[in-house]
């Protein structure tokens, strides 16, 4: 079902139409799980009218007006409303609690009892999310702890929100994200959209971190991202960028290895999290060179048991955890041997240092040494 409203929903991009959202009516409404299977598989925000069955009601509305009951057709739709819509991978968040940054501590703690962790902080940036609340959020977080953390701009955003963002409220710099692009479909958005001009000046100014999801189909290997990219580290060279290659980086992927246009550049850092291929991760280091590699977890969000592997020639989340998303699993007896997301990337990044034949102080710089000086030259604004 989930798959065919799928199916259903790409038609209209193809005639001009973009779909923000859906909302939901009838029986299957009344079950969230059913609601949050349909937002997991096409991506987008599902909503749940206060009364499911608003076919009737709508069909009563209309005899209502018919018979003169009711006078006005509007005022009267208007009592149709949308309960709080379920996002995409909503049922993860809400495992966070409200206080998420604790919970990543907690987290932290758990997996790795004698280390000391340092991370690098942003809100959920989805369409769903308040931006305005995790900002402040965030800014708090920084104020209180002396946490690094990114700011959440929209595509639209002017430089004196920038200025005050990273002025007054002590972030490091920017993490923009293209779902918070309307009007047009995935495969439409281009950098631009979602990263204004006065988020790259701002910046290339400070000597900022502007953290950056490629997110057309070609993903890494998309001529376009990659025109784009290029552009923008030639035109802002003091900007610190970040791209995030784990999403796109599968085994089917490495044939063509990293592009030439991003090994040539001098202010491009890769994160490599949620990757769990050791072959996919020493490719990545033979083509890059440790010093441009990052790793991350993107905790709590892998705070879950199993890996990200290959299917069908598309990354697929392997898990145990009993999501409603989670429908094309594993054999049980392979799920029973599931360790952590963060420990399968550990595994793979130990087996391809080995295979690449890594010194302990460049495993050192991915675990921590490259993230350690890219965020202190930008907390001290030393392009």
């Amino acid at each position: 079902m989930s798959r065919e409203r799928c199916w259903a929903l790409s038609a209209f991009p193809r005639v001009g139409v973009e779909v923000a959202n859906v909302t939901m009516i009838g029986g299957a409404a009344k079950s969230r799980s059913w609601a949050q299977m349909i937002a997991d598989a096409t991506e987008t925000t599902v909503y749940l009218q206060a009364v499911s069955e608003a076919a009737c009601r709508g069909a009563a509305i209309l005899a209502g007006l018919g018979v003169g009951i009711i006078k006005d057709l509007k005022a009267a739709a208007a009592t149709l409303e949308r309960r709080k819509g379920v996002a995409f991978f909503a049922d993860v968040c809400d495992s966070f609690g409200y206080n998420p940054y604790e919970f990543s501590r907690q987290v932290y703690r758990r997996l790795y009892p004698e280390q000391a962790v340092e991370a690098l902080h942003f809100g959920y940036p989805f369409r769903e999310a308040d931006l305005e609340a995790n900002n402040a959020y965030l800014a708090e977080l920084i104020q209180e702890h002396s946490i690094a953390g990114l700011y959440m701009p929209r595509p639209d955003a002017q430089r004196e929100e920038l200025e005050r963002a990273v002025g007054e409220r002590g972030f490091l710099g920017f993490k923009p994200y293209p779902d918070l692009v309307y009007g047009k479909t995935r495969p439409e958005i281009r950098i631009g959209d979602y990263i204004s001009p006065a988020v790259w000046e701002v910046a290339d100014e400070g000597g900022l971190i502007i953290l950056v999801h490629p997110n057309r189909p070609g993903r890494l290997y998309d001529y376009l991202d990659i025109k784009d990219f290029s552009a923008a580290s030639a035109r802002y060279p003091q900007a610190k960028i970040i791209a995030h290659i784990g999403r796109p980086y599968i085994l089917s992927m490495i044939v063509a290895g990293i592009p030439e246009e991003y090994k040539r550049a001098h202010n491009i850092w890769f994160d490599i999290c949620p990757i769990c291929e050791s072959e996919v991760l020493a490719r990545a280091i033979e083509d890059l060179g440790p010093k441009w590699l990052l790793f991350g977890t993107d905790s709590p969000f892998t705070y879950m048991r199993g890996r990200l592997g290959e299917y069908k020639e598309e990354r697929k989340f392997f898990t145990n955890a009993d999501y409603v998303w989670n429908v094309e699993r594993e054999l049980p007896e392979k799920e029973a041997g599931y360790t952590f997301y963060q420990y399968e990337q550990l595994r793979a990044l130990k087996q391809a240092a080995a295979k690449v034949g890594l010194s302990s102080s460049e495993v050192e710089d991915i675990m921590y040494g490259n993230a350690k000086r890219l965020v202190g030259s930008a907390r001290h604004g030393k392009p």
